[in-house]
């Protein structure tokens, strides 16, 4: 599983659910996505999973990553997780997450919180 979140916080918690379910597990990201979320995120960004595009992430750190997380034959399964923060574009996201529709391999599971 990979997870995909603007606050570091809700990711590790995630990650801990993961960790406590035995037929759940974290993914380790093939080479080829770590390179490729290392070029295109910010510096502070995680690029190891769980991936934490920061606060002020908008629609574009998450296409990059949730299309990262779909390429990676390492991953079978992606939960994206936004925060309120007042740069989120939480429509947008949410919007492109929706229209993904057929091109989906895997699962999918959103979490977009209210605030």
């Amino acid at each position: 599983m990979a997870i995909v979140s603007n606050a570091g916080g809700f990711a590790v918690v995630s990650s801990d659910a993961v960790a406590d379910q035995p037929e759940l597990s974290m993914a380790s990201f093939t080479r080829e996505t770590l390179d490729h979320l290392a070029s295109e995120l910010p510096s502070e960004a995680n690029i190891y999973n769980p991936v934490d595009v920061l606060g002020d992430a908008r629609l574009e750190r998450y296409r990059l990553s949730i299309e990262a997380m779909l390429a990676d034959e390492n991953v079978d399964a992606i939960v994206v997780i936004m925060a309120p923060v007042g740069t989120a574009a939480v429509a947008n996201i949410a919007q492109y997450i929706a229209d993904l529709g057929d091109r989906l391999t895997k699962p999918l599971v959103t979490c977009l919180m209210g605030g």
